[in-house]
């Protein structure tokens, strides 16, 4: 089920984020699903913004930008490596190859730029073209409800068609109800080691991977 489920999302090429607190298994997650893209359409391009050195996986090719080994402090890394993310979207939609496969850019911990003006107009910057550039964008942040206190959040939900519910805080609980019509009985999965994935106003439960 959980293959399934990975599979369907891939399948769906629509933007993921992906949240929950510090520890709920985000950066996991995002891991298998990278995995199963590697697996299934190994002609696609990966590219990772990686902050703690996670996402270095045996057997899988990727462009990864790890943003503890730049000499630069973390915010000005993440935001070099937007840039660089962003060049990259640029070269991939001049790319007019009858065998080009998709563009996956997964970007982890988007709250450590998002308290940043520029950092956060990238990111949205990125969002916007990611699709007509032949790409698919998968975020990640440990603070649902601090997500909504920059003002990009409405651009940014409104161009992810998946979000993927890991356990939240009361606050955060209170603003998923408020974003995607959830009720208490559905958040209830979204608890540690369970989550809810909400994709074209359906909402699935699924254990843990």
């Amino acid at each position: 089920m959980k293959q399934e489920l990975l599979r369907e999302i891939i399948n769906d090429r629509m933007n993921v984020l992906v949240t929950g607190r510090p520890g709920t298994g985000m950066t996991f997650f995002m891991k298998k699903l990278l995995l199963e893209i590697a697996e299934l359409h190994p002609k696609d391009r990966i590219v990772v913004v990686d902050p703690e050195g996670e996402f270095d996986i045996a057997g899988v090719e990727a462009t990864t930008f790890c943003l503890k080994n730049m000499r630069e402090d973390i915010l000005n890394a993440y935001i070099t490596a937007l840039i660089k993310v962003r060049e990259l979207l640029r070269e991939h939609a001049k790319d007019t190859s009858p065998d080009k496969g998709c563009m996956w850019v997964f970007i982890d911990e988007i709250w450590l730029v998002l308290s940043d003006e520029y950092g956060s107009e990238l990111l949205d910057d990125i969002i916007r073209k990611i699709r007509t550039a032949g790409g698919v964008l998968v975020i990640s942040t440990n603070s649902f409800e601090g997500f909504f206190s920059n003002p990009y959040t409405r651009d940014i939900l409104m161009n992810c068609g998946v979000t993927v519910l890991l356990s939240l805080s009361a606050e955060g609980r209170r603003l998923a109800k408020q974003c995607y019509g959830l009720d208490d009985a559905e958040l209830e999965n979204a608890e540690r080691g369970c989550g809810l994935v909400v994709r074209d106003a359906a909402v699935e439960a699924f254990d843990a991977f």
